[in-house]
C-alpha cells in the first residue's frame, strides 16, 4: 500500500506555488495502529483537518520527527475537502484557510495534522515565500493512497477499500441491531481486518484463517501474519524456520495449489448509548471485501501488509 502526496499548492492573490511534502513515519504507523485495536470507533486513514504554518525561523525535521502544533506559529483550518474512491486508488484533496493576517512574514514550514499529530510536513526555508499583510492565502493538498491488490466485495454497496480513506462509508441499515442499553444507530460503516487466506484465482478465497492475537502482529509500518502459513494450515505453503518478524514466505509448488493470497476486511456499524454518546458497540453488517495479490511461483513473496511512501525520497 503506497501513500503519495500529489501536491501542496500555496495560493495567494497573485500567484500559485506547487510543492511536494514529506510523508512522516507517523502517517505510516497510523495506518497500521488504527487496525490494531478493534475497539477504535472507526478504522480510517488520517483525516488531515488542520495545517500549521511556521514563519521566519527554520524547522529542523526528518521522517522520524514527532511534531506538535506548538512547533508552528499559526493555524490554517480545513474549509473543504474532496474525496474520490476507486477499487485501487483513493484520492483526497484538502483546502485550508486562515482568519489571521500576516505582516511580511516568510513561510518556512507547513505541517499537516489530525488530532494534534503531524503526519506530513513541508520545508520551505530555502524559498523566498513572503506573505504580505494584504494577501489572501490558501493551502491545498492532495494525497493518494493506492494498492496493486485486486478488490472484491460481497456487496454492490461496497465499491472501494474503505480502510484506505479518511472517512467511513454512508451505511443505511434497514433494521439496525440496537439494544436497550445502546438504542441509537449511526448510519456509517467502517472496515476492520478480519482474516487472511489463499485461492486458486484472484477473485475467490478458498482457504481462510481468522486473525487473532496469536497469528497477527502490528509492527511499525507493517501488519505481519505469523505462524499461520504452515503446512498444517495451508496446503502448498512452507513456512521459513525463523520465527522472527519477517516479510517472506517460500512457496512450494504453488502452481498446482494456490495462486493468490487474500486479506479480508469486515464492515461494522456502531450503536450508541445515547445520541451523540461516546459509548458504542460495533455491529457486524455481514458484508466484507478482500484484497488479493498473486503468489509468484519462484522466489519469495511478501506476506505482510506494508505501508510505504511512493518513492525512496519519501515524497
Amino acid at each position: 500500500m503506497k501513500i503519495k502526496n500529489e501536491y501542496v499548492k500555496i495560493k495567494t492573490d497573485k500567484r500559485e506555488l506547487i510543492f511536494n511534502n514529506l510523508i512522516l513515519d507517523t502517517y505510516l504507523r497510523r495506518m497500521v495502529e488504527i487496525q490494531e485495536n478493534f475497539d477504535n470507533q472507526y478504522w480510517q486513514s488520517p483525516f488531515l483537518s488542520k495545517c500549521y504554518v511556521k514563519f521566519d525561523r527554520k524547522l529542523d525535521f526528518d521522517v522520524e520527527s514527532i511534531l506538535y502544533p506548538s512547533d508552528f506559529d499559526i493555524e490554517f483550518t480545513m474549509t473543504n475537502n474532496y474525496i474520490s474512491n476507486s477499487t485501487n486508488k483513493n484520492e483526497i484533496e484538502y483546502i485550508y484557510k486562515s482568519a489571521s493576517r500576516y505582516s511580511n512574514k516568510k513561510i518556512t514550514a507547513i505541517g499537516f495534522f489530525a488530532n494534534d499529530i503531524c503526519y506530513a510536513c513541508l520545508d520551505l526555508f530555502d524559498y523566498s515565500l513572503t506573505i504580505k499583510e494584504t494577501d489572501n492565502v490558501s493551502i491545498v493538498r492532495k494525497d493518494i493512497i493506492s494498492t496493486e491488490a485486486t478488490f472484491n466485495s460481497s456487496s454492490s454497496r461496497v465499491t472501494y477499500p474503505i480502510h484506505l480513506t479518511p472517512l467511513p462509508i454512508e451505511w443505511n441499515e434497514a433494521n439496525p441491531k440496537t439494544t436497550e442499553e445502546y438504542p441509537y444507530y449511526e448510519s456509517l460503516a467502517s472496515a476492520h481486518i478480519y482474516s487472511v487466506g489463499l485461492g486458486t484465482n484472484k477473485n475467490d478465497m478458498q482457504k481462510e484463517i481468522v486473525l487473532d492475537d496469536n497469528n497477527v502482529e502490528f509492527f511499525g509500518d507493517k501488519i505481519i501474519f505469523r505462524n499461520i502459513f504452515s503446512n498444517e494450515n495451508l496446503l502448498g505453503i512452507l513456512e521459513p524456520s525463523s520465527r522472527q518478524p519477517s516479510n517472506n514466505l517460500y512457496p512450494t509448488d504453488t502452481e498446482n495449489y494456490f495462486t493468490h493470497i487474500f486479506i479480508k476486511y469486515k464492515l461494522y456499524y456502531n450503536i450508541y448509548d445515547r445520541q451523540g454518546g461516546i459509548n458504542y458497540q460495533h455491529v457486524d453488517t455481514g458484508k466484507w471485501y478482500t484484497l488479493s495479490v498473486p503468489i509468484t511461483a519462484t522466489g519469495d513473496f511478501d506476506y505482510a501488509i506494508k505501508y510505504e511512501r511512493s518513492d525512496k525520497n519519501g515524497i
